[in-house]
């Protein structure tokens, strides 16, 4: 476990470092959205297990393909629903999964902890968590978030949150159908 946490910090620096530096490549390919979903489940699966969570991933089978960078999207879903699974107890965690004209929609709902209005404003800046007493209950860097919302912008959408303190939150996902030549 402690072998798995050091390579988990190591390699998000690693990444904020080549995102800080410009070296972010985008490698997009046309990809069937269910395929992502499944490889996205092989690996959260076993996050939810700790905690006694339940998983739930709802989808139309005929989603269809994306023009994207599947590793990109890969690891912001599974940062997501890593979080999700990290801070709910004996709880829910569901990756809703919606085709709305030229976008693909991936929202992240569980029932843990929340956050507060003031917790938001910042949850998306590099090294921040929600507060400190999180960090040291839950450990993180700090920087899976601000490493999300990177790769969202890269792939031409944007992440949002909505959450109630007590009450759980939903981080939602929006990219286009098909990425072409975006930098941010």
């Amino acid at each position: 476990t402690a072998a798995y946490q050091l390579l988990s910090i190591i390699s998000e620096i690693l990444d904020m470092s080549k995102i800080e530096a410009g070296k972010v490549v985008l490698r997009v390919a046309e990809v069937p959205i269910v395929d992502v979903l499944h490889s996205v489940k092989n690996v959260v699966q076993p996050l939810m297990i700790p905690n006694n969570n339940s998983l739930t991933m709802n989808y139309a089978p005929d989603l269809g393909t994306m023009s994207t960078d599947p590793t990109l999207l890969n690891q912001v879903l599974v940062n997501l629903l890593g979080n999700a699974a990290k801070f709910t107890q004996s709880g829910q965690v569901d990756l809703n999964v919606t085709c709305e004209g030229e976008h693909v929609i991936f929202a992240v709902t569980d029932t843990g902890i929340g956050l507060t209005g003031e917790q938001i404003e910042n949850l998306f800046q590099p090294f921040t968590q929600a507060d400190s007493s999180l960090s040291r209950k839950f450990g993180g860097t700090g920087l899976g978030l601000s490493i999300s919302q990177h790769y969202c912008r890269m792939l031409g959408g944007d992440i949002t949150v909505e959450s109630k303190l007590g009450l759980g939150s939903t981080f939602t996902v929006c990219l286009p159908r098909k990425t072409e030549g975006v930098t941010i």
